[in-house]
């Protein structure tokens, strides 16, 4: 059980961070530029956005791939590990809307299910 929860602990201070989760799901279906990635996130400032990225990076959830080209290109891209986390996410939102749901229905029906 131990091990468990360490492994456990160790996936929530890796999702833990505020930007983590939408960078992530910004880059479901393509590979992005850091432009189009920042373009998603008007309100976070970009020393949030490039900290994230870089965390991303180190932890395995991203593939950054710069070009030599004059200016330079970098391009980011979730990794296999990515996307199995991006599933875990979609999975725990859509157990979140049920529950939201399901609650929502209990209370509309006076509360007869509970």
């Amino acid at each position: 059980m131990p091990d468990d929860l360490s492994s456990l602990r160790l996936v929530a201070t890796t999702l833990a961070g505020k930007w983590t989760l939408p960078v992530v799901y910004s880059l479901k279906d393509n590979t992005r530029r850091y432009h189009e990635i920042r373009r998603h996130f008007p309100k976070a400032t970009e020393k949030m956005i490039i900290a994230t990225l870089k965390k991303l990076e180190k932890d395995g959830l991203v593939k950054r791939r710069i070009y030599p080209t004059v200016p330079p290109k970098t391009e980011y891209t979730l990794t296999p590990l990515g996307f199995e986390v991006l599933a875990i996410a979609q999975s725990a939102n859509a157990l979140a809307k049920a529950s939201t749901a399901i609650e929502s229905l209990k209370e509309a029906r006076g509360g007869l299910f509970s």
